[in-house]
């Protein structure tokens, strides 16, 4: 492979000292030394383009400017928007390939921290932090809040939304707004319930001794049936709360065919 040879020219602030060997994509690379002082290794297409044109100083320098000029370094607003800047521009940050790696980026004005805090406001508790709305697009004002780590844990692509009652979150969202278990209502939808039900039809926690039941003419508690049919309380106790009746709940054997004879409720 013939490569062209670029010693002792400028590319930007960037000098080329030597040719530093070919890289496993068969990409000429040149070592280069700054006006900074500082050294790099850049291949020939980022250099003849354009697109590397110092060792990283100027953006340092740049980021630098933007951290510095508000005066506001040791406000509780300027961490997460330092975090967040870093995230989108810095390659050596551990969360650059999740963020700026895939397209992620703060929006113009953003990159003033001044206008950024004019825009979010008040940083809510140290628990706080920078939340996208939307994951899949970057931070400007319309996709940002205020939210702690657990708000955020709920806003990833594997929670199932639910909109009801004009409002779109997530199923752990909507339980813990109505006061029940998660577990609950995610059996209640998958049984079938519309989501309206689920959420307000009341748990009653003292089924095993304070619900009755009559079946063919004998009434006794929650507990004592799932004792004379052989079932275990939990499972019964699970059906029924899911919208079982209850004669359905205790003819239905785990892993069994259904009993033939039916039992007729009082």
């Amino acid at each position: 492979m013939k490569i062209r040879s670029l010693n002792g020219m400028r590319f930007g602030t960037l000098t080329v000292v030597e040719f530093y060997g070919v890289s496993k994509h068969q990409r000429a690379r040149w070592l280069c030394i700054c006006d900074c002082g500082n050294s790099c290794v850049v291949v020939s297409g980022n250099l003849t383009c354009g697109k590397t044109k110092s060792c990283g100083c100027k953006k340092r320098q740049w980021i630098s400017e933007k951290l510095t000029k508000h005066g506001m370094c040791k406000t509780p607003e300027y961490s997460p928007w330092a975090a967040m800047m870093g995230r989108c521009y810095n390659k050596n940050n551990s969360e650059y390939q999740n963020y700026g790696g895939r397209g992620i980026q703060v929006c113009f004005s953003w990159q003033d921290f001044a206008k950024f805090f004019k825009d979010m406001g008040v940083r809510p508790s140290p628990k706080h932090s920078i939340e996208r709305i939307h994951n899949d697009k970057g931070y400007f004002p319309e996709n940002c809040v205020w939210a702690t780590q657990e708000e955020q844990a709920r806003n990833t692509r594997r929670n199932r939304l639910i909109t009801c009652f004009g409002k779109t979150q997530c199923l752990t969202a909507w339980a813990n707004e109505f006061g029940i278990k998660r577990e609950l209502l995610r059996d209640r939808l998958k049984s079938g319930w519309v989501i309206e039900k689920a959420l307000e039809v009341p748990v009653n926690h003292d089924w095993a001794t304070e619900r009755l039941f009559t079946i063919n003419g004998e009434t006794a508690n929650l507990k004592e049936w799932a004792r004379r049919y052989n079932i275990k309380y939990t499972t019964l106790r699970a059906r029924l709360r899911c919208g079982w009746d209850i004669v359905k709940a205790l003819e239905t054997r785990t892993r069994e065919k259904r009993q033939s004879g039916k039992l007729s409720t009082a």
